[in-house]
């Protein structure tokens, strides 16, 4: 047997040990009241409360509620601690860790990565992505650099001192 093989194969297997770790860690102690849609459902409500395209990549939809939502992305997902690179690590980029961090240590989808415009006193800032999730509540905005959460109606949402508008959210 090669021992790099071997030496390897350890690596990996308590790499996943402490990844599955971690994850009961975060999920430890929260009460998910997991909820569920279906597609047409969730994309009719986002249409309405955004006014942009939906892409719906699952026939299902799971969620929770307002303050659960909350809970778990404040408190049990830490993006806002990963360091911005311009052009390698940036805003799109951390909004997808986000999503894939919901999607696998809490199995929500009911959450989207947002491309769309961010204005401060009506001027164009430029080009963001960011992130939505859906409750009984409506759809909220989240700003993955920094934890800001609002809920977004008549296409826009205000986080902190900047609006946003959403051109696409992908839902999966």
């Amino acid at each position: 047997m090669d021992i790099k093989l071997s030496i390897g194969t350890f690596t990996t297997d308590v790499g996943f040990a402490f990844l599955s770790m971690a994850k009961w860690l975060l999920r430890h102690g929260l009460n998910i009241d997991v909820k569920e849609c279906d597609s047409l459902t969730l994309k009719a409500k986002a249409r309405e409360a955004t006014q942009a395209e939906q892409w719906c990549w699952d026939g299902r939809y799971y969620y929770t509620d307002l303050e659960t939502w909350k809970r778990i992305i404040l408190n049990r997902t830490h993006v806002e601690q990963i360091r911005y690179i311009r052009e390698k690590r940036d805003c799109e980029n951390i909004a997808e860790i986000l999503h894939s961090r919901i999607s696998e240590i809490f199995e929500l989808n009911a959450f989207a990565t947002v491309i769309g415009a961010v204005f401060r006193n009506d001027r164009l800032i430029g080009y963001h992505g960011w992130n939505a999730f859906y409750c009984d509540e409506g759809v909220f905005f989240v700003e993955p650099q920094n934890d800001l959460i609002a809920k977004c109606e008549n296409g826009r949402a205000k986080l902190g001192d900047l609006v946003y508008i959403p051109h696409l959210l992908i839902w999966y």
